[in-house]
């Protein structure tokens, strides 16, 4: 399989001026639900975050932004960053995909945004992170469940909360939260945006000639959509058996 279109890079604003980049940053909200749901779930639990700080899968950096000026923070990123369609950044370490570059019980936090679904040895992973997690240290993980394909061919998992529950667990994990990303509405609110991105950009420029009609058709269903979701976002949020994904807390013991 072939992908159209890869996802592009989430990248946050270098200051918190109103200029292009805070408006690019912030404006993607509104229709990217995922990055929505995500962003809310970090915001929340970032602002207040302490000592050394390791985002593994890091990409550009763009959750350092809601993290405290005074973070130690290390980005870690696999060494083919580039296929994912990230840039090379010299700030960030690069590393094999299997064994992280550090000691023991590095740090006191580690973050892993949407990173889980590429990694093929998961088990490893988990352990390298458990291992290099100080004792009584946080991990803060999204992953998706209701998502389409993408990054091909390095997506290979869905995980189901029982499915993480049970790989924290093994891996050594206690005080283990999984919470819903997003719900129902959001999901089909998602899914017809991805078909309307397909219709706007087919395959053959001629056919975009014959998807006018249902493009103008369906613009105004899907900010709709967008708009009841965003509501539904404001709600108490439900205990959704089909969420956009799953939001992850976790801690390693203490000593």
């Amino acid at each position: 399989m072939i992908e159209k279109n890869q996802p592009i890079p989430v990248i946050a604003p270098k200051n918190s001026k109103f200029n292009l980049e805070w408006i690019k940053f912030y404006s993607r909200f509104f229709a990217d639900l995922q990055l929505k749901t995500i962003s809310t779930f970090l915001h929340e639990e970032l602002k207040s975050i302490k000592g050394n700080v390791l985002d593994v899968g890091c990409g550009m950096s763009p959750w350092l932004t809601y993290m405290p000026s005074n973070v130690n923070y290390t980005g870690l990123d696999f060494e083919n960053a580039t296929k994912f369609n990230m840039t090379k950044n010299p700030n960030i370490i690069y590393y094999n995909g299997i064994s992280f570059p550090f000691q023991n019980n590095q740090f006191d936090n580690i973050l892993c945004v949407e990173v889980l679904e590429h990694i093929y040895d998961t088990k490893k992973f988990l352990r390298e992170i458990y291992r290099t997690l100080d004792f009584n240290g946080n991990l803060f993980m999204t992953v998706p469940w209701s998502a389409r394909l993408h990054h091909l061919p390095y997506d290979f998992y869905r995980f189901s909360p029982y499915a993480l529950n049970l790989l924290l667990k093994q891996a050594g994990f206690t005080k283990i939260k999984i919470i819903s990303r997003g719900n129902e509405s959001t999901v089909i609110t998602n899914k017809l945006f991805i078909f309307m991105w397909g219709l706007l950009k087919p395959s053959k420029k001629i056919h975009l000639l014959l998807n006018l009609p249902l493009i103008c058709l369906l613009t105004p269903v899907l900010f709709l959509f967008l708009l009841i979701s965003h509501l539904s976002l404001m709600l108490p949020p439900p205990d959704s058996i089909d969420p956009l994904g799953y939001s992850i807390k976790a801690r390693k013991n203490k000593r």
